[in-house]
């Protein structure tokens, strides 16, 4: 998880402006006749620093919902025939104490836009995307009174955007499909993202 920061005008505007687009996407291709997949995972997260640099202290696990739609009807060319709008939504259980100033509570959730497309074909398909991310985080933390030890506390919160590039791979199961996806947070929560889950639908 990135270091707190406040909500700016334009991250809230991006915020709203991504949930219109999940919304608009999912209701103007919904009446296809390609159906929408519902699923559930679980993920761990990891801050990108610490994976690359050794550094992170926050590893975090969450729970989430998933929901998939076929872009077919759209005629896309290419290698982008078999793409596929992917939005989903995570709830993570944070460490708080390891946060900035030593939060005595804390809540952690990402809301994921993200375009994929299939490499090959078959039941264990692998596939790579990108999209838009939005991490969101409340915290409160002991507040500071130069006087001595105070019971007081300072409450905040904050969305942050970033850029999602992702890869995975999906194995088709009779009516079901079980993936495993690996994602790098380009600003937003700056985290790497392993997730496995499952759709109810192919």
């Amino acid at each position: 998880m990135a270091k707190p920061r406040r909500m700016t005008d334009s991250q809230g505007s991006g915020y709203w402006a991504l949930v219109g687009w999940l919304l608009l996407m999912f209701a103007t291709t919904g009446h296809r006749a390609e159906a929408q997949v519902l699923g559930v995972q679980a993920s761990y997260a990891k801050d990108a620093a610490g994976l690359l640099w050794g550094e992170g202290i926050d590893t975090q696990f969450g729970v989430g919902v998933r929901v998939e739609q076929s872009l077919a009807s759209l005629s896309l060319p290419g290698p982008f025939a078999s793409a596929r709008a992917l939005g989903s939504f995570d709830y993570f259980f944070p460490n708080c104490e390891a946060m900035r100033g030593g939060a005595t509570s804390c809540s952690y959730w990402e809301l994921n836009a993200n375009v994929a497309t299939q490499v090959g074909s078959g039941p264990l398909s692998p596939y790579v995307g990108a999209g838009l991310s939005f991490a969101g985080s409340s915290f409160t933390t002991p507040a500071f009174d130069p006087t001595g030890p105070t019971s007081a506390t300072t409450s905040n919160s904050l969305i942050e955007t970033g850029v999602n590039l992702l890869g995975g791979v999906r194995y088709v199961l009779g009516a079901m499909s079980l993936y495993t996806e690996a994602r790098i947070e380009v600003g937003g929560g700056e985290q790497f993202v392993l997730s496995s889950g499952v759709l109810f639908g192919r």
